[in-house]
């Protein structure tokens, strides 16, 4: 996966289950599950390289019986098919060999909405966006703030040019 800054190349981190599962004051769960693949598809829309890394932590709900019928699996099914109908997106499940870091080196920006793992992106020096819920929120590049789902991709799509002219 090159980057040129025609298709830069995007890192979405997602959040393990267990970061985002209070949901005071918003169920941060679905909020990640109804956002991500909107962003996914807009970066795709745009023919950007799409990094879409699940959480290590994040294996046992896919694998674990006892979770065989959740709503994050299902999530990750509807963000495998986006990956299946466009070429430019790539998924990352939790015990594949590349580790966040290796993506984060070949990301021109990292989005997470939950996990710090952004912002130690930031901290390697790739322009970084969260959600301003997110720990560390303060260390990114930007901050997505809405708890509304439209909103904050509208947010997003607003943000996204400014970080990547930043890389």
């Amino acid at each position: 996966i090159k980057s040129n800054p025609k298709n830069p190349t995007i890192l979405l981190l997602l959040a393990s289950v267990d970061e985002v599962a209070c949901p005071y004051p918003v169920d941060r769960v679905l909020f990640e599950h109804r956002l991500v693949p909107l962003m996914i598809k807009h970066l795709a829309s745009l023919n950007y390289n799409i990094l879409v890394k699940l959480h290590p932590r994040s294996n046992c709900q896919l694998t674990n019986k006892l979770y065989s019928n959740n709503s994050y699996k299902s999530f990750v099914n509807k963000v495998s098919k986006i990956a299946d109908a466009y070429s430019s997106v790539h998924l990352f499940y939790p015990k594949s060999s590349e580790s966040s870091y290796d993506l984060m080196a070949l990301s021109d920006v990292a989005i997470s909405l939950f996990s710090i793992a952004a912002v130690e992106a930031q901290a390697l020096g790739t322009p970084a966006m969260v959600h301003a819920r997110c720990r560390g929120s303060s260390f990114s590049s930007a901050n997505i703030n809405s708890l509304d789902v439209n909103n904050a991709f509208s947010q997003f799509k607003q943000i996204l040019p400014v970080l990547i002219t930043r890389s």
